[in-house]
């Protein structure tokens, strides 16, 4: 092949690779799209003596785009991934509750740093067995009382540290977004800061969720770790590219250089001629 007939396609690979954003040094993000993804997780639950036959399971929701965590009636239903263990974490969940037992024990909760905990399996209550870590922190929306808590386990041991209202309802789409880092703690709910807690200092460990007296469907979760500077602060990730717009600019470019592969060509071409 003539080099004027390769100009071209090597115009177009120089502006594809150049467009292209480099991957930031240290960056880690994780996209959990359930149900697929459930199997990444250890799972299990438990059901009240006066349930309904189905609490404290976790399935795929009808559609085949989520997970649906049954905690009604007086149920309990848990997910937490079994790796990767970490510390700082951004953390988004988006998930719905779709009723609830009307108590004002009614919560979902998130589950950050959740170190050396027991996974009970599917059970009935008694014994009412839920994962216990030995050091974690819970971001708990009780609806039942409109509020968001937070809570850290040290020796098994749960102790409330932070309480704020929360708008969260059944029936609409919800967005939760959790940042720790640098031993703060901060928690988002579509898009408004609902809470903030300081110097929380916890070991590395794993993440989860769980619903309790609440029926809730989780479609995805998002987390990143970002990378710390030599300094200890926090350096953000560079949130992936997205397929779509890669291929958009990657076709806008491939457009405008082959058009001007072909003009350089021939101008190739026609000089040789004259030559």
């Amino acid at each position: 092949m003539p080099f004027a007939d390769r100009l071209a396609p090597i115009l177009l690979a120089v502006v594809i690779l150049s467009v292209l954003p480099a991957p930031a040094a240290g960056q880690d993000f994780h996209f959990d799209d359930f149900p697929r993804a459930l199997a990444n997780y250890v799972t299990g639950g438990w059901q009240g003596p006066f349930g309904d036959g189905t609490g404290g399971t976790i399935g795929s929701n009808g559609d085949g785009t989520g997970i649906i965590l049954d905690g009604t009636v007086n149920a309990l239903a848990y997910a937490i991934r079994r790796s990767p263990v970490m510390i700082d974490v951004n953390l988004t969940v988006d998930f719905s509750a779709l009723n609830r037992d009307m108590t004002q024990a009614d919560q979902f909760s998130l589950l950050l740093a959740w170190n050396n905990s027991n996974y009970p399996g599917q059970s009935s209550c008694p014994p009412c067995s839920s994962p216990t870590p030995e050091s974690g922190i819970v971001v708990n929306f009780n609806i039942g009382r409109g509020t968001v808590r937070v809570s850290e386990v040290t020796n098994f041991v749960a102790t409330e540290i932070a309480v704020a209202s929360s708008a969260l309802a059944v029936g609409p789409a919800n967005e939760a977004l959790v940042r720790y880092a640098n031993r703060n703690l901060s928690i988002d709910l579509n898009g408004v800061k609902e809470l903030a807690v300081p110097n929380i200092n916890k070991p590395a460990g794993v993440i989860g969720f769980m619903a309790y007296r609440m029926d809730v469907v989780v479609d995805s979760l998002i987390f990143e770790l970002p990378e710390r500077s030599p300094a200890g602060s926090l350096v953000s990730p560079v949130p992936p590219f997205p397929i779509w717009l890669i291929a958009l600019v990657a076709g806008i470019a491939g457009g405008g250089v082959v058009s001007l592969g072909t003009l350089t060509a021939g101008w190739l071409r026609k000089h040789r001629k004259l030559g």
